[in-house]
């Protein structure tokens, strides 16, 4: 196993859509890898300096179970009050990392409403009330994921970084109407601090699509592309979607998705991560990696129609099973419970 990111990060290549992409940007991915290590015999010495390890939250993915991995839990409970702070400051993050969830795009166009999507409310005045964020067209949800901070996780580790080699990501949303163009459910992006959301400007390096056949695609930024093709969603019904990355036991580069449709698997195969513009001459270190990761983030909903609902978004460092899924498939966390002493 190679130790840092100069071992395994060669040059971009092109690469086949689809499955067998996967296949091809393997192989080559192994030939770029052997001319490398060829060229250059220092070129896998860890470079991490203690400053950079200082900048990581510590105990990501550690936890004995789910709920100790929890890495980011909203409800959009700001709805509740008549407080309309949320537009400019954000939403609470129910985990213990405190991350903040802000919109992107004009916040007057978007609205918080009680939630139609089942989820179990809980107890009036203990737990956390539930809402729907109603989206607007040209506004999404974005969540910083910068280098090293609780939700960096499930690609582009060095093998020090065992615990944040997995990821979940889950939430429900449900749109307007059938008639609906395509749709980037979750991405996460690459680089670009303040870039726009308009004009495909925000880079990916891994997303999941919602196409207007109602099926769900996942792309990665180097090509590969895997398609649910056997399973159209009701769109104007609530859906429930989780999608796992894991790059454990795996070569570097290469990474296992899997996406459950309210806890049915419909995909699960290995894709390529390989960012545009990697080269061995532009590598010093990780710092190259950290760099195109400095500025990263989660962003929901993009690029979707009015009307767009989202809630019940939840962030984990493990890899879900579709079975944990199920289970807690409409019930609340107990990270939503109000942390409150009655006398």
């Amino acid at each position: 196993m190679l130790d840092t990111f100069e071992d395994w990060l060669g040059r971009r290549r092109p690469l086949v859509v689809g499955f067998e992409g996967v296949h091809a940007a393997r192989d080559r991915g192994e030939n770029a890898l052997a001319d490398i290590l060829q060229q250059d015999d220092s070129f896998g010495e860890e470079s991490e300096t203690k400053s950079e390890q200082d900048n990581w939250v510590e105990g990501i993915g550690e936890g004995r179970t789910d709920e100790a991995n929890l890495c980011a839990y909203f409800r959009m409970s700001e709805g509740e009050g008549e407080d309309e702070g949320w537009r400019h400051h954000g939403f609470q993050d129910l985990s213990p990392f405190h991350n903040t969830a802000k919109i992107l795009g004009p916040a007057q166009l978007v609205s918080l409403e009680e939630s139609t999507s089942g989820v179990d409310e809980g107890e009036a005045g203990k737990v956390k009330s539930l809402y729907d964020l109603v989206l607007a067209e040209g506004t999404s949800l974005s969540i910083p994921a910068p280098r090293g901070s609780s939700l960096d996780i499930g690609v582009l580790h060095a093998p020090s970084r065992q615990s944040r080699m997995r990821c979940s990501v889950e939430f429900w949303f449900r749109t307007a109407s059938n008639a609906i163009k395509e749709t980037i459910l979750v991405r996460r992006t690459l680089g670009g601090e303040g870039e726009s959301i308009s004009g495909g400007a925000m880079s990916m390096l891994w997303e999941l699509v919602l196409l207007p056949s109602g099926s769900i695609e996942f792309r990665t930024c180097d090509g590969s592309m895997l398609s649910c093709v056997d399973s159209a969603l009701d769109l104007v019904r609530w859906n429930h979607v989780c999608v796992v990355l894991s790059s454990r036991d795996l070569k570097p580069y290469e990474c296992k998705v899997s996406v459950y449709l309210k806890g049915i698997e419909t995909i699960s195969a290995s894709v390529s991560l390989i960012p545009p513009g990697i080269d061995k001459r532009d590598l010093s270190g990780a710092e190259l990696v950290n760099n195109l990761l400095l500025h990263s983030s989660l962003v929901f909903a993009l690029y979707c129609d009015e009307g767009f609902r989202l809630t019940e978004v939840r962030v984990w460092g493990c890899a879900r099973s579709a079975e944990d899924t199920l289970s807690f498939l409409r019930e609340y966390l107990t990270a939503a419970e109000s942390k409150k002493k009655f006398k």
